[in-house]
């Protein structure tokens, strides 16, 4: 007995319906399936990346990476996900509703944790080289990084919003 005789069974409905609730259950077998394999891609891209950056590059990007980007490991991993899942999303398209309401949460999320990882970047980059630097033209280094973080903060989020609009 295969799975449109147990539907059949079930729900005896006619014939479309029952085509378009077994399109629909494989675009959702689907849709679980690739966000599945979104978590453990996501789990397992930032050892890869580290093993990568050990393996075949020299100590000096090594060091930057291990600075920079090893603390957002876990903020890269859900960004990546959902980057993932926008693309799953996707599988919905021909049930209009449920795309839309999919798609606008889905994106927001998305488009606040790529805004939240820009922003953590820019973080990591002013407090490592940005304090050197401006010690090195002898300033204050307190005020200039607040300055420079804020203004970074307040352009990551309007092009944050300009980008949700779209």
């Amino acid at each position: 007995m295969d799975i449109v005789e147990i539907l059949q069974r079930i729900f005896p409905t006619d014939d479309q319906l029952r085509t378009e609730l077994i399109a629909f259950a494989l675009r959702l077998g689907w849709f679980t399936f690739f966000t599945l394999v979104a978590f453990l891609a996501g789990k397992l891209i930032p050892f890869l990346f580290q093993w990568i950056i050990d393996r075949f590059t020299p100590p000096l990007f090594s060091k930057p990476y291990d600075q920079v980007v090893a603390p957002l490991r876990g903020l890269i991993v859900r960004t990546g996900i959902l980057i993932i899942t926008a693309i799953n999303i996707n599988l919905f398209q021909p049930y209009s509703g449920l795309y839309d309401f999919l798609e606008f949460f889905v994106y927001l999320a998305l488009t606040v944790t790529v805004a939240w990882l820009f922003s953590r970047l820019v973080r990591q980059i002013i407090r490592i080289y940005g304090v050197t630097l401006i010690q090195y033209f002898s300033k204050e280094v307190d005020d200039f990084l607040l300055v420079g973080e804020t203004v970074a903060n307040v352009v990551i989020g309007f092009f944050a919003v300009i980008a949700f609009a779209n």
